[in-house]
């Protein structure tokens, strides 16, 4: 996919048409090519040279995009790190990378006080504003790649350690022609996006998507406002790219206000799973599905759902239903064995058969991704574990996904594969305990997790969070489970927390952190 060759045969048939629109602030084609290819000569006098590796960091939409596109311009390969990063996950991102040069729009945020673990100098170039060069024997750039990367994305970390995944051109550019012309378009197109542009999600379905179909794209910082839902009425958005509590709400403001939404013909879920019904509801405030993506960091966008079922006893079977691998590309399930499992039952309208449940758990496995065209695998990551999960000279992926397929080849994502707690032979979703604690209402957060145990191999625990003036017990919390859910899956191990609980940078729980605080409450209770 050339963006900047699709940027500027753009620019030249619609010049000052907006393409992009942050929060208001319009930028038009025209504004985006002159503005990066400038930004991208400064970048080149400041001695970064094609093929170096640099961090890019950027704290606005706009200024990100235009980075982005002045370092596709000057074949300088980014490594794209969320501002929302804290210190230490940005220094152990520039551990990792080795990178010595920082492309921001905030040089502030990386003043004499940000540490770097060795203590090793570190540029900072903040194009169209004042350079800041903290000089490090001249060299503002470290390794050249040859390989065809032309930038890097940083995965999640919610496990404990980031990776830095190359993102290969000629890979791009076949997920490009598979997966956009997927994205039904309508004249006058219009994509909003609600997630960071900087977020592989945003990056590869929205800002991609968007300069693919040479469509204007509405950016809106995250939020549930009914101004945003107003926003997407009065310009007249067609497609939007979000998450399933940002659906939810759009169902509950269309419902309550009586907007129409005339123009709406696509909303694209991912990161998360769809809540129990939302599907339905949707349904039946839009009269068209949701759609769902799968996608991970390593490989892209891996199977799309365009959710264009016209039968509302359909909505059930899409709560989880994230349709088929792009067209050259591969999807299997596999069991504990590593043997392919077999599909599942589904009647003529998706719903399970009778007695089918049991053949769900037969047959929910790993998954795994068979890439046409892989990626450039991690970039400076040590980690035997990682790596182990790459085979086939990287063109097939072993995720940390688990999920069935049906019988017409569709993926059914159900959770992590970590979400699965083998107690006794018998596999629960830690996910369903999670849902049931957090429909309660009584916890600020829950997560529940599988541990060791000496006699059935693992139990289930949960940590949740509470008020400072809560006085809920683990023998409460206990019998709540057991009158709603299955004994099995009521957690035998409870930790009640009062800190919220560590995140990265994108919402995600940073289980490793837990763990820590899980440990800490532990060694109190012990020592009282």
């Amino acid at each position: 996919m050339d963006i900047c060759g699709l940027l500027e045969k753009y620019g030249s048939q619609k010049g000052p048409a907006v393409f992009i629109d942050y929060n208001g602030l319009k930028i038009t084609y025209t504004d985006i090519i002159s503005r990066s290819y400038r930004v991208s000569r400064e970048l080149e006098h400041a001695g970064l040279k094609r093929g170096a590796v640099c961090a890019l960091v950027c704290y606005n939409n706009i200024n990100f995009i235009l980075y982005f596109a002045a370092c596709l311009k000057a074949g300088i390969i980014p490594i794209i790190i969320n501002p929302k990063y804290g210190n230490d996950e940005l220094q152990s991102l520039i551990d990792i990378s080795e990178v010595k040069t920082i492309i921001t729009d905030n040089a502030f945020a990386f003043s004499e006080s940000s540490p770097m673990a060795d203590g090793r100098k570190i540029n900072i170039i903040t194009p169209g504003l004042e350079t800041i060069l903290t000089q490090n024997g001249g060299c503002l750039y470290s390794d050249s790649l040859n390989d065809g990367t032309l930038f890097m994305l940083v995965t999640s970390a919610s496990g404990g350690r980031p990776k830095i995944v190359k993102k290969n051109a000629a890979a791009l550019s076949y997920q490009a022609e598979k997966l956009y012309p997927r994205i039904m378009s309508v004249n006058d197109t219009r994509y909003m996006a609600n997630v960071p542009a900087s977020h592989s999600y945003g990056l590869e379905f929205a800002l991609f998507g968007s300069i693919y179909n040479g469509a204007p794209l509405y950016l809106r910082d995250f939020g549930f406002s009914s101004d945003v839902m107003d926003e997407i009425a009065f310009n007249e958005i067609t497609h939007i790219f979000t998450i399933p509590p940002f659906i939810l709400n759009l169902v509950n403001y269309k419902l309550s206000s009586g907007i129409g939404f005339d123009r709406l013909e696509m909303v694209v879920s991912a990161g998360m799973p769809l809540m129990s019904g939302l599907s339905e509801k949707f349904f039946g405030a839009f009269n068209f599905n949701i759609a769902s993506v799968y996608g991970i960091t390593e490989v892209g966008c891996v199977s799309f759902n365009p959710g264009r079922r016209s039968s509302a006893e359909n909505c059930a079977a899409i709560n989880n239903d994230v349709g088929f691998a792009l067209e050259g590309n591969a999807i299997t399930v596999i069991d504990d064995a590593g043997a392919a499992v077999r599909a599942v039952t589904h009647d003529v309208h998706g719903r399970l058969k009778e007695g089918d449940s049991d053949s769900i758990r037969e047959n929910i496995g790993r998954v795994i991704i068979r890439k046409k065209i892989p990626d450039g695998g991690y970039y400076k990551f040590n980690c035997p574990e990682g790596e182990a999960k790459w085979r086939l000279g990287g063109t097939e992926l072993e995720t940390d996904d688990s999920g069935y397929i049906d019988p017409s080849g569709a993926l059914h994502l159900l959770a992590r594969s970590s979400a699965f707690v083998n107690i006794g032979g018998v596999k629960v979703n830690s996910s369903d305990v999670e849902a049931f604690l957090r429909s309660t209402g009584l916890f600020k957060d829950v997560l529940v997790f599988g541990r060791k145990d000496a006699l059935l191999g693992e139990k289930l625990a949960a940590a949740m969070v509470v008020d400072e003036g809560s006085n809920a017990n683990e023998d409460e919390i206990r019998g709540l489970c057991a009158k709603k859910l299955p004994p099995v899956k009521v957690p035998r191990d409870i930790y009640i927390l009062k800190s919220p609980f560590p995140r990265t940078s994108t919402g995600k729980i940073r289980f490793d952190k837990v763990l820590k605080m899980v440990e800490e409450t532990k060694d109190s209770q012990a020592a009282e």
